[in-house]
């Protein structure tokens, strides 16, 4: 209805029609013309309840945790869970390639990927308080599995896929807004680069809120 980010909308009565006091709706009347309306005397003067103001932007996977005044921004994963068979032909060729080529056959190294991704996708609204680290030569397929989740299992829209950890610890951070997955290739150049970051990194990896701050607008 209101062409205008919910990131901006505050529900402060005072500052609000001096915020937005240039910003217009557009809509077409009995004789299909358009006229602007100051959007500050749409807001107080509607006596109907067709939108609502929210005072904060969240992603709460758990609705139960979500108050009457919050945006969520969670938008599920693309998978349903059905009943499947452990042994599932459509699933060997991935179990074989966590087992065989991330795991090295190391049973114990296999079933930790395994409850990892289990948490991954069963408790979505809990840090998983660890990462995984792929190391391998270039053009080995170290972002098969990421490949996978992303475009079967959990979905773009929840995957923030970077080259290097700066766009994820900079102060702009946006990006990471609503993502379950953090997908970094090429983590860091060097030993000192990854030490400068792991303390605003560990922040993404175990606390349970972030904060976001896009630019231009407050945190």
């Amino acid at each position: 209805m209101f062409d205008i980010p919910i990131e901006k909308i505050k529900s402060e009565t005072i500052d609000f029609p001096l915020r937005y006091k240039n910003i217009i709706k557009k809509k077409k009347s009995e004789e299909e013309t358009t006229e602007s309306i100051l959007f500050s005397k749409v807001v107080f003067n509607h006596t109907s309840r067709e939108f609502k103001l929210y005072s904060q932007v969240v992603v709460k996977p758990n609705l139960d945790e979500l108050s009457p005044n919050e945006f969520n921004l969670w938008r599920g994963f693309n998978a349903t869970i059905v009943p499947m068979p452990k042994e599932s032909e459509s699933l060997q060729l991935m179990l074989s390639y966590i087992r065989e080529v991330l795991a090295n056959n190391n049973q114990i190294l296999f079933e930790y990927i395994m409850k990892w991704l289990a948490c991954l996708v069963k408790y979505p609204s809990v840090p998983i308080k660890s990462a995984l680290v792929i190391v391998g030569k270039q053009g080995i397929g170290k972002n098969t599995l990421t490949d996978f989740l992303s475009e079967f299992i959990i979905g773009h829209h929840v995957v923030c896929q970077v080259t290097g950890v700066e766009p994820i610890v900079q102060q702009f951070n946006k990006i990471v807004q609503g993502k379950r997955l953090y997908v970094i290739n090429e983590m860091c150049s060097s030993s000192d680069s990854f030490r400068s970051n792991f303390n605003k990194l560990k922040e993404h990896i175990t606390d349970y809120k972030i904060k976001i701050e896009p630019k231009g607008y407050e945190a």
